[in-house]
């Protein structure tokens, strides 16, 4: 069996309700019929991502995955690589997640040469945008913000990120906003 390397890889983070699990399930809508694409799912909200005919899904306790949760990150994301062997893989953050800590975990010796991080994504819910010191570092860290609803506040606290309204997303529309390191 060959070693999987270079996984595209695309970490979505953002607030319970914001609407990470949607914009996941609408992407994968748009999977083509000969692929297997994984989601490692961090946070456990009412609306769920199941498993589907070329989907696998797998599931790690809610919390900062980088902190309390590291080895079940760890864990459940080499166990959900070695069975489903993806051509594509979504992350769930939840967030409690310190993203920044995430994204150096996954730049480790042990993930680097699998992961190709095409894009880190921010989802955010305009009407319940708050500005304080986690969001502002989970924005920092994001190549693209998905807005659902009014993106004024956002935009404004942001400069520089790309926006993209959550329903208007595609994975087209993600593509080259890389933010993997060469290797």
């Amino acid at each position: 069996m060959t070693p999987l390397a270079n996984v595209p890889t695309l970490v979505v983070s953002g607030s319970l309700g914001a609407g990470k699990t949607t914009l996941i399930s609408r992407l994968l809508d748009a999977r083509p019929g000969r692929e297997t694409w994984a989601v490692l799912a961090n946070e456990r909200g009412v609306v769920r991502i199941t498993p589907r005919n070329g989907v696998a899904v797998a599931e790690v306790d809610g919390g900062c995955v980088c902190c309390t949760g590291q080895i079940a990150l760890r864990v459940g994301l080499t166990r959900l690589l070695r069975e489903a062997r993806p051509a594509r893989l979504f992350v769930e953050l939840d967030a409690a997640s310190h993203l920044p800590a995430v994204l150096e975990n996954f730049r480790n010796p042990w993930l680097a040469p699998v992961l190709a991080i095409e894009a880190v994504i921010g989802v955010v819910d305009g009407a319940a945008f708050r500005p304080d010191a986690a969001m502002q570092e989970r924005i920092a860290a994001c190549g693209v913000i998905c807005v659902r609803g009014d993106p004024a506040a956002v935009v404004r606290t942001a400069p520089g990120r790309r926006f993209i309204d959550v329903v208007a997303v595609t994975l087209g529309a993600l593509q080259g906003v890389s933010v993997s390191e060469p290797r």
